[in-house]
């Protein structure tokens, strides 16, 4: 039972750092600045990489926003990508 609590807390901790990289970054002052969240995602992925990392903040991004069926697309991406 405690090795799942340590990994829960641990994938916790990452996605809190990850969300604050992605808050404090240029991509959210693009998104704050789109008309619809759609059009937020074209622009945030056009200026994102095809990298696992970017791939991940991408998903933590459409997480944020509401946008599940894209953040799958890109944690799956993200997981081709390691592999």
């Amino acid at each position: 039972m405690t090795a799942f609590r340590d990994r829960h807390f641990t994938t916790l901790m990452l996605a809190g750092i990850c969300a604050g990289l992605i808050a404090g970054s240029p991509i959210s002052d693009l998104a704050s600045r789109a008309a619809s969240p759609q059009q937020a995602y074209r622009e945030v992925r056009a200026r994102a990489s095809r990298s696992p990392e970017d791939q991940d903040k991408l998903a933590l991004w459409c997480e944020a926003h509401g946008l599940t069926a894209d953040r799958l697309h890109h944690l799956t991406l993200s997981r081709a990508r390691r592999t």
